[in-house]
């Protein structure tokens, strides 16, 4: 009898700007950009990457390669 096939494991890969192009900014409603931070050898020396708002100001977070978009999680820029 044959083995059925496994399925391939695939790592989750950095956001793009064109992944944002179906989400808006959960508060205004607004688009988003996305910003990629300085690489961080404390984070073994992967480049971390925020969300932010072009009208309000909010920063998201971006954890394991997913968007955070919480209101009470976002970071209001100066």
């Amino acid at each position: 009898m044959p083995t059925p096939p496994t399925p391939e494991i695939t790592t989750a890969r950095n956001l793009t700007p064109a992944d944002l192009q179906w989400l808006v900014c959960p508060v205004c409603r607004e688009s988003l950009t996305l910003t990629e931070s300085e690489i961080q050898p404390e984070l073994g020396n992967i480049a971390s990457q925020t969300i932010s708002c072009t009208s309000c100001t909010r920063t998201y977070p971006v954890a394991d390669k997913l968007p955070v978009l919480l209101a009470d999680r976002a970071a209001l820029s100066k």
